[in-house]
């Protein structure tokens, strides 16, 4: 057996046979087949992982948006030509002359979800509307005197939307508007165009909006 590390197994077959040149070929196969198993790469999945691996990192959330209080800061001012509410972010009013200033939101700083009916009578109502991006609930327009109301930052009712028997109200602008949850209603406001009444409607109707709609008794365009 001294032969098997210096001869290789040509060398031995030519010198012995049967079963020891059959254990030499069975040896020289093994040999081959562990030198190419570890040329092809090791399958490693049961080997433990070493000790510097590191782990797997924990998926972090984004953090949450900055909560913003929305400022019902209004400028309110009673003039022979009528009187103006100009707050901040856009929103104002004007209403006919003479008309009183009303009792104005005691919290000049609140949600920018506000919870409703928000009714708009006077003047002093309009400051609820400063920086409000949502109505949880009916958004109620029926004053007399207001003559044009503009809300550039409210994007939602969560309740109906109610124009009617507004008067004198020529010019309704909710630019952002873009989801009312229950009826729309803007109707019997004899200065308001029927067709800017309607443009209301269309924009909601772009943004997924198929609740009931009355738009009548407005003026004719």
């Amino acid at each position: 057996m001294s032969l098997l590390p210096a001869l290789g197994c040509a060398q031995i077959a030519s010198e012995v046979g049967g079963e020891l040149l059959g254990a030499c070929l069975e040896i020289t196969a093994r040999a081959a087949c562990a030198s190419l198993c570890d040329e092809d790469g090791d399958d490693d999945t049961d080997d433990p992982p070493p000790d510097d691996a590191e782990e797997p990192r924990a998926r972090t959330e984004p953090p949450p948006p900055e909560w913003r209080p929305a400022v019902a800061d209004c400028e309110v001012k009673s003039e022979a030509t009528g009187v103006f509410v100009d707050c901040a972010g856009g929103t104002r009013a004007a209403f006919l002359p003479g008309t009183e200033v009303g009792a104005a939101d005691a919290a000049l700083e609140h949600a920018p979800t506000r919870r409703g009916p928000l009714e708009i009578r006077a003047p002093g109502d309009v400051g609820r509307l400063a920086g409000t991006r949502a109505v949880d609930g009916n958004l109620i327009i029926s004053s007399t005197t207001v003559v044009g109301l503009t809300a550039p930052e409210l994007q939602s009712i969560g309740g109906d939307l109610v124009v009617t028997r507004a008067a004198a109200l020529e010019r309704l602008a909710l630019p952002a508007l873009a989801s009312v949850g229950g009826t729309v209603i803007i109707s019997d406001n004899p200065r308001l165009s029927q067709r800017e009444a309607e443009q209301i409607v269309f924009r909601l109707t772009r943004h997924g909006f198929a609740g009931v709609v009355e738009v009548a008794g407005n003026a004719a365009p």
